[in-house]
């Protein structure tokens, strides 16, 4: 049968094409761009019977690309979890966790996110950890924090890990405890997440059709904020088989590149590393990838476990503490020859600018001694809002491309959990955006949802713009010098993220040849006052030529 030709026209399309950045028409056959431009050019492309679709002036621009997300988690977050935002008061906190429990069925954990890193002190007592158990009604409960790096939970859900104070421990973080008493206080730091995450997850999400539909609301989420590409930043086994299987069924509504887990950390269930490298191919379909190992060089820099170049805040406890990294320069460059050989680029958490030198320098030493494949994908620093001097350049020379995730440059409760532990001129000069771009690095954008409450790419699109909180005053910035045009920051979104992840042949742009991954929008994101970029609000979706979601 032959494919059927829509015309659109009458329409202010943003094409997101270096050569041609506006059009008034195209042409769509078969799921994939055939012509694009203006209608006297386009309409001559398509035959007298295709359908016609008066725009009315629409504004039209590429579907955008989130580099960086955990869709499948936020998905089950949202399905099977209790919600609230980081500002949330500890009260608060309490209050949601009785509610949820008295709805849980017995046998099943209470689970919720995010709490601000903000609360960690006051939830570091056993004060707090008894009114988490009153609140849990003999419920396990396990909360995440903000970054997702840390977990509190009550005596219920430690008696049912098997965690108790003698429980050993090595890695990264640690199992806080009472300084006058030792006993366990509920609060899980890094690594130690482990223990508790991964009898929640047998316990919780056992059912494999729990995660096909986790990936489903998620991507329908992301749909909805206009985003038609993924990078998930750490795809487990479980969420490789859903994503893979929803495709399959022709359920998937983006294309999603995974990024596979080169080790453990916190909890991943099933295979991981080399074993699961060597059967990735097996979960490849028409629009998922597994293109990508991921590491996770450091922690965090709100509770001490970045690896920093220069100390942190000291404390009555310390001085001069740096945090450390999870891997020494030898192992990273070993495990990361070792992601090449089998066709992988590496998305490498780096929150601290040590860890960023250590990734850049593993990467610098496997190109010397191992060369670049001709095929191979570009390494990725994930995050790369604290880099050391010279490590711009060193990025762009190493042709390493910065994920900018999370919206870290403006502020917010995040930045002002920072100013506790980083020096402020650290924080002074978080993401430096306008610096990268000069440089010639290869910026994208990511959202980091659910450690942000939301998806909503527009308002780090805004963000990088202004630099300031699209939420808060215009006059609050963080490094203001760093921002950069609404016409960067628009391909920082869309062609670029698409060229990261191997996908520009297919996405990233309206141009023909291309898959029809656009969005219908309220506003011409390049012509209004940038304060206006993060309102812009998403009328209709459409992936390959359908349309997947509408307001």
């Amino acid at each position: 049968m032959k494919p059927t030709t829509t015309l659109y026209h009458n329409a202010n399309i943003l094409t997101g094409a270096r050569s041609s950045p506006r059009a008034t028409a195209m042409a769509v056959t078969g799921g994939r761009i055939s012509a694009i431009g203006d209608l006297s050019t386009v309409g001559k492309t398509v035959s007298p019977d295709a359908q016609q679709v008066d725009l009315q002036g629409a504004h039209v621009m590429p579907g955008m690309i989130d580099i960086h997300n955990h869709h499948e988690m936020a998905g089950r977050s949202i399905l099977y979890e209790t919600l609230f935002p980081p500002s949330l008061d500890f009260d608060g906190i309490l209050s949601l966790v009785r509610k949820a429990a008295e709805t849980t069925p017995a046998g099943r954990w209470v689970v919720g996110e995010s709490f601000g890193s903000h609360h960690l002190p006051r939830m570091d007592s056993l004060e707090a950890l008894k009114q988490l158990d009153d609140a849990g009604l003999g419920r396990p409960v396990l909360l995440r924090d903000d970054s997702h790096h840390n977990r509190w939970v009550n005596t219920a859900a430690m008696r049912a890990a098997g965690v108790d104070e003698q429980t050993p421990f090595s890695g990264v973080g640690g199992i806080a405890k009472d300084a006058a008493t030792g006993r366990l206080t509920g609060v899980f730091m890094e690594d130690a997440t482990q223990l508790v995450d991964r009898v929640m997850e047998d316990t919780n999400y056992a059912d494999p059709a729990l995660h096909l539909r986790a990936v489903q609301e998620g991507i329908a989420v992301l749909n909805a904020h206009g985003v038609t590409a993924i990078q998930d930043a750490q795809t487990f086994h479980d969420m490789l088989v859903a994503v893979s299987d929803l495709d399959r069924q022709g359920g998937l509504n983006a294309w999603v590149v995974a990024s596979l887990p080169i080790k453990v950390f916190m909890y991943q269930p099933g295979p991981i590393g080399i074993e699961l490298f060597e059967m990735k191919e097996r979960f490849r379909t028409r629009h998922v990838r597994p293109d990508f190992a991921k590491f996770v060089l450091d922690g965090v820099p709100t509770n001490r476990t970045a690896a920093l170049l220069e100390p942190y805040r000291p404390t009555p406890a310390t001085c001069c503490y740096r945090g450390g990294a999870t891997l020494t320069l030898p192992q990273f460059a070993r495990l990361l020859a070792e992601c090449e050989r089998h066709g992988l680029a590496a998305k490498i958490h780096c929150a601290g600018d040590g860890a960023a030198r250590l990734a850049l320098d593993g990467i610098e030493v496997v190109r010397n001694f191992e060369g670049r494949r001709p095929s191979q994908k570009r390494h990725q620093i994930a995050h790369a809002t604290l880099l050391g001097a010279g490590d711009v350049q060193r990025m762009a020379a190493l042709d390493v491309v910065a994920d900018m995730s999370p919206v870290l440059w403006y502020p917010g409760l995040l930045e002002q959990a920072l100013r506790h532990t980083l020096p402020d001129e650290l924080v002074d000069n978080l993401s430096p955006i306008r610096d990268m771009v000069e440089a010639g690095v290869l910026v994208t954008g990511g959202t980091d949802w659910p450690v942000c409450p939301f998806p909503n790419v527009w308002d780090g699109f805004e963000g990088m713009v202004t630099r300031a909180n699209p939420e808060g005053s215009a006059d609050a910035t963080l490094g203001k010098h760093q921002a950069i045009d609404a016409a960067t920051a628009l391909q920082v979104y869309t062609l670029n993220s698409a060229e990261a992840l191997g996908l520009d042949t297919e996405t990233g742009s309206l141009e023909p040849g291309k898959s029809a991954d656009f969005i219908i929008v309220d506003q011409d994101v390049l012509a209004i006052e940038p304060r206006k970029i993060a309102k812009t609000r998403v009328l209709s979706t459409w992936f390959e030529g359908r349309k997947v979601f509408e307001l």
